[in-house]
């Protein structure tokens, strides 16, 4: 999961001014948004592909998310798995968004601290459960 972090991380900052500049670029932008929602896709069959934690771990879990201010799941599914799948469906809305027209600095800005959310709600689950 660490390197597909780095590598959402990377694209973030590739588009951060925004797009609107360049729509014409979105075919190569294309190519990275589908290989970073199938690398989530991917890592959230592999999460579901886990054991579940017991409820008292995912208490303990719960308890850092907390301290950190980092918002606790409401789908209780397999944590980290949920995390991962938002961060894919993020993904796909920026896709659509993108591909319709562009999206401005603002908006990359919002789907990124979206994304940057489900990011910690997933290291965070896989950290603690040593995976």
């Amino acid at each position: 999961m660490i390197n597909s972090n780095v590598e959402l991380m990377e694209f973030f900052a590739s588009v951060s001014s925004g797009t609107c500049s360049s729509p014409e670029k979105f075919d190569t932008r294309k190519a990275s948004y589908s290989s970073l929602i199938g690398k989530f896709d991917a890592l959230g069959i592999l999460s579901r592909a886990r054991p579940v934690p017991k409820p008292e771990l995912l208490d303990k879990i719960n308890t850092e998310l907390v301290k950190k201010n980092v918002p606790v799941p409401k789908e209780w599914d397999v944590p980290s798995a949920v995390a991962v799948e938002k961060i894919s469906e993020s993904l796909a809305k920026m896709r659509e968004g993108d591909s319709n027209k562009c999206i401005n600095a603002t908006e990359v800005r919002l789907f990124k601290n979206q994304i940057s959310i489900y990011l910690h709600q997933a290291l965070t689950y896989e950290t603690f459960l040593e995976r």
